[in-house]
C-alpha cells in the first residue's frame, strides 16, 4: 500500500497535475495547522525519535491535496467508492472463509490478506463500506439484489471480527444504514430496522463475547485489579494522558513524547500499578493524541476540521461525494475515540483520500 502510495504521489507530481490545485478549501487550514503542529512539537519532545516517526506519517495528507487537484464527475467519484467496496467485499469473504477455516489464517490474528491488528482499522473501514453499499442500495433500485448480497458478506465479516471499535460505530451509524434501506420520512421503520441490525449483530457469539470482555474489563479497571484487558488498557493509557495534559496544558509534551512520559509516571508509581509488557506510544484516542501532544490548538485543529467536512458533507448529503464525506468523517470521529485512528496507515489515508473528495463530484463545475 505504501509503495502505492508513493507512487501516486510521484505521478501527481511528475505529471505537474500539483499545479491545477485550487487553494482555499475550508478543510485546508485545520490540515495544515495539524501538519505544522506535528513538526513544530519536535522541537519541544523528549522522544524526537518517536516524535520523527509519528511527524513523517504526515504525508498521508498529500492524498487530500492530490484528490483536491483533480476534476471529478460523480460518476468518477462513483468509481474510486466502488473500488473502495469492492477491495472491503473481497477482505470481508476472505475473512468469513478464514473464520470458516477454509482459507488459511495468519497467527495470532488476520484479515484476509492484511497482517496483524488489522482487524481493528479493518472494522472501521468496514463500516463504511455498509453505509455506502446502503446508499447504493437506495439510489439504484434495479441492482437491490446485489447490493444486499454485499451488504450480507460484509455485515457478517463485522459480526465476526473481534473487535470494538467497528461495532460501535455501526451501533452508533446504524439509523443512517436504516433510512437508506426503507426511506427518508419514515421515522418508526428506520428505527425498528435500525433495532434489527443492532440486535442481528449481537446475535454473534463473537460480539456477545466481545460486550462481556468490555464489561469484565471494566470492572477490573475500577477494582484497580494488575490484570491488563483491552478496555483496562485503554482507561489506563486515556489516565495516563491526561495526567500528563495536566502538567503540560499550554502546548502539550510535543509529538511523540507520550510513551516517555507514560514510563516515568509508572517508575514513580503515578499511575496505577499494572503487569504492563510496555508503555503505549500513543494514548489510542485521537483527541488525547492531539491534546496530550500539543495542548488546546491540537484538539481546536482536529474538531475544526470534523467540524468543516461535517458541514460538507450534511450539505450535499443526497449526493454521493457528501454521503461519503459525513459518514466516513462520523466513522473516523467515533473510531477515534478508543484509537488514534490518524496515526494509522489504512484509515488515515483514506480520511485524506475523502476530505479531498468534499470539493468533488459536482457535474456543474467538472470538465
Amino acid at each position: 500500500m505504501v509503495v502505492a502510495a508513493m507512487l501516486a504521489l510521484a505521478l501527481w507530481l511528475a505529471t505537474g497535475q500539483f499545479l491545477r490545485l485550487r487553494l482555499g478549501a475550508p478543510w485546508m487550514w485545520p490540515v495544515l495547522l495539524m501538519v505544522g503542529l506535528t513538526w513544530a512539537g519536535l522541537s519541544w519532545s523528549a522522544d524526537v525519535a518517536t516524535g520523527l516517526e509519528f511527524a513523517k506519517r504526515t504525508y498521508y495528507w498529500l492524498f487530500a491535496f492530490v484528490v483536491a487537484s483533480l476534476t471529478l464527475r460523480e460518476k468518477e467519484v462513483g468509481f474510486v467508492l466502488r473500488a473502495f467496496v469492492a477491495g472491503t467485499t473481497f477482505t470481508s469473504a476472505m475473512f468469513v472463509l478464514q473464520v470458516a477455516g477454509l482459507v488459511p489464517m495468519r497467527p495470532p490474528y488476520s484479515v484476509g490478506l492484511l497482517g496483524k491488528w488489522a482487524h481493528i482499522p479493518f472494522s472501521l473501514l468496514l463500516c463504511f463500506c455498509l453505509l455506502l453499499l446502503s446508499f447504493y442500495f437506495k439510489k439504484e433500485p434495479g441492482r437491490r439484489a446485489l447490493y444486499g448480497l454485499l451488504l450480507a458478506v460484509n455485515f457478517l465479516a463485522l459480526a465476526l471480527l473481534k473487535t470494538d471499535s467497528g461495532h460501535l460505530a455501526f451501533l452508533l451509524l446504524s439509523p443512517l444504514v436504516a433510512s437508506n434501506l426503507v426511506g427518508h420520512g419514515k421515522a418508526l421503520r428506520v428505527l425498528g430496522v435500525s433495532v434489527l441490525l443492532v440486535a442481528a449483530l449481537f446475535a454473534s457469539p463473537v460480539t456477545q463475547e466481545r460486550l462481556r470482555q468490555t464489561l469484565y474489563g471494566t470492572a477490573l479497571y475500577v477494582e484497580g485489579s494488575r490484570t491488563i484487558t483491552g478496555l483496562a488498557n485503554r482507561y489506563y493509557m486515556w489516565t495516563g494522558a491526561w495526567r500528563i495534559y495536566k502538567e503540560h496544558p499550554l502546548r502539550g509534551v510535543g509529538t511523540g513524547a507520550y510513551q516517555d512520559h507514560m514510563k516515568e509516571y509508572r517508575l514513580k508509581g503515578l499511575l496505577p500499578d499494572r503487569d504492563v509488557q510496555e508503555d503505549p506510544v500513543q494514548p489510542h484516542s485521537s483527541l488525547l493524541y492531539m491534546l496530550v501532544s500539543f495542548g488546546p490548538l491540537g484538539v481546536v485543529a482536529l474538531l475544526w476540521l470534523y467540524a468543516v467536512l461535517l458541514k460538507e458533507g450534511w450539505q450535499r448529503r443526497h449526493a454521493l461525494a457528501g454521503y461519503a464525506v459525513l459518514c466516513y468523517t462520523l466513522v473516523m470521529l467515533i473510531g477515534g475515540l478508543t484509537d488514534s485512528q490518524l496515526l494509522e496507515l489504512r484509515t488515515g489515508i483514506l480520511f485524506a483520500v475523502v476530505t479531498g473528495l468534499s470539493i468533488q463530484g459536482d457535474d456543474r463545475t467538472a470538465s
